[in-house]
């Protein structure tokens, strides 16, 4: 009888699990996504519009071979709020993309973003600016980034990108 009742408790172990596992309406751990994936994500990143970069000789004084950064930039929440100052936001290559030096550039609430340096600065004088670039990318006060863009380096005559 015993041996009975140990192959009967063996069967029913053995039997499949037909438990209806469905969702019955009860409450989980789990959440679901209710992101709305046709709807694109409201972007508050500020914009570059253009950019330059030119190397000149300034010549107060002793000459100095000066490069100039310049890009206008706008922000969804207006010019305005473009950060005045953001460190590293130049990146200074060479055409093939090694970059030689990062740079700070400083906008003004129209959104003109400026800065320059001297060759002696970058160790890049004059003579052949069509070799180097600047990757320039500027920030909200929020701290969102722009998408950088890269302009081609160009000789100039002033500090006015003439």
């Amino acid at each position: 009888m015993v041996t009975s009742l140990l192959m009967l408790g063996l069967f029913a172990c053995g039997e499949d699990d037909k438990t209806d596992n469905s969702d019955s309406g009860g409450t989980d751990d789990q959440t679901s996504d209710t992101t709305d994936t046709d709807t694109p994500a409201e972007d508050t990143s500020p914009t570059i519009l253009e950019g330059d970069a030119w190397c000149y000789i300034a010549e107060v004084g002793d000459a100095v071979e000066q490069w100039m950064f310049k890009a206008t930039a706008t922000d969804p929440q207006g010019a305005s709020t473009l950060a005045s100052f953001t460190p590293d936001a130049i990146s200074f290559q060479d055409i093939g993309g090694t970059e030689i030096s990062k740079l700070a550039i400083v906008c003004s609430p129209t959104g003109e973003c400026t800065t320059s340096a001297t060759s002696t600065t970058l160790g890049v004088g004059c003579s052949t600016p069509t070799n180097f670039q600047a990757v320039i990318t500027v920030a909200d006060e929020d701290g969102n980034l722009s998408a950088p863009i890269t302009v081609p380096g160009r000789a100039g005559s002033s500090a006015e990108g003439k």
